[in-house]
């Protein structure tokens, strides 16, 4: 897919995203996030209890999940890039410095990702791009439970949701 900016019309990546240099194919975000994107076990180590996950209306990036606790009220998002099919490109360029915005470059499970939020104390985002065109976005909510910030545990949430993505593309 393409994306018009300004006067031109770009395919990903774009915006000063890098190229992801190993991609996976886009059948690994086909389908329920709820059922591919985390295993039980990794939910529950997120999470601290083995809940089912939500599917949530269908938003900007495609079919996305919920799960929460209902104790802690923690909750993971993971919402499958497959409507615009921007990759990691949509999170580029960065917001203007100043503008409230934390915004960083990383690397997931070997993919570039993007960590944003505005709201760094309750809830951060990590768009990984797993092709040049295809991403998944990872988002935790709620006080992380070490202390750390929420965006490390979104990051680790990612990382979870990368291998298992990996894992279900070699087979």
């Amino acid at each position: 897919m393409t994306r018009t900016i300004g006067a031109t019309t770009q395919a990903p990546p774009y915006a000063g995203a890098p190229v992801v240099r190993a991609p996976l194919p886009v059948t690994v975000v086909a389908g329920d996030p709820c059922t591919t994107a985390l295993t039980p076990g990794q939910v529950r180590q997120m999470l601290g209890v083995e809940v089912r996950g939500r599917l949530g209306p269908e938003e900007t990036p495609g079919p996305t999940c919920w799960w929460g606790n209902p104790v802690t009220a923690r909750m993971i998002r993971v919402a499958f890039g497959t409507k615009d099919r921007w990759g990691v490109s949509a999170a580029y360029p960065s917001p203007a410095p100043g503008r409230g915005w934390v915004w960083r470059e990383l690397e997931v499970g070997g993919f570039p990702a993007v960590a944003a939020t505005r709201d760094p104390a309750w809830q951060c985002t990590v768009i990984v791009g797993l092709a040049d065109d295809v991403a998944v976005e990872v988002s935790r909510v709620g006080w992380p439970e070490d202390s750390q910030d929420v965006c490390l545990a979104a990051e680790r949430a990612a990382g979870l949701v990368v291998a298992t993505l990996v894992k279900r593309a070699r087979r």
